[in-house]
């Protein structure tokens, strides 16, 4: 999970009902405050992707934020792993989803809104 305020905890809260592991990076949450909540805390999103089968986006648009995953990020993921952006459009640089997705590296996505202007092809859209 990247962010770990009040959404973030609440979809990991929902997540270990599932017998999920959440493992979560946010600048914000101390490791011992994580932990209280049965989170494993990591320092940096570099040490999260490669351990994920889902990742969750739950930061608020902010200019530290703006492609906060970009090509580089989402090879570092496993190889059929699924990104769900629950945040805002823009977090996630769409044009190195869209191409990760063709090119098979993930498995899925999801998104509760995409940035302005992005031009997903009608199947990735649907």
């Amino acid at each position: 999970m990247i962010g770990l305020g009040r959404i973030g905890r609440e979809v990991a809260r929902r997540a270990t009902g599932l017998d999920m592991k959440i493992i979560g990076f946010d600048l914000f949450m101390t490791p011992d405050r994580a932990a209280q909540l049965g989170i494993e805390a990591v320092a940096n999103i570099d040490q999260l992707l490669p351990r994920c089968d889902y990742v969750t986006v739950h930061t608020p648009l902010t200019p530290e934020t703006t492609n906060l995953l970009g090509e580089k990020q989402l090879a570092m993921m496993k190889k059929g792993a699924r990104v769900i952006n629950c945040a805002r459009g823009g977090i996630i640089n769409e044009e190195a989803l869209v191409a990760s997705l063709k090119a098979g590296h993930l498995a899925g996505a999801a998104s509760r809104r995409v940035h302005q202007g992005a031009d997903f092809p009608p199947i990735i859209r649907s």
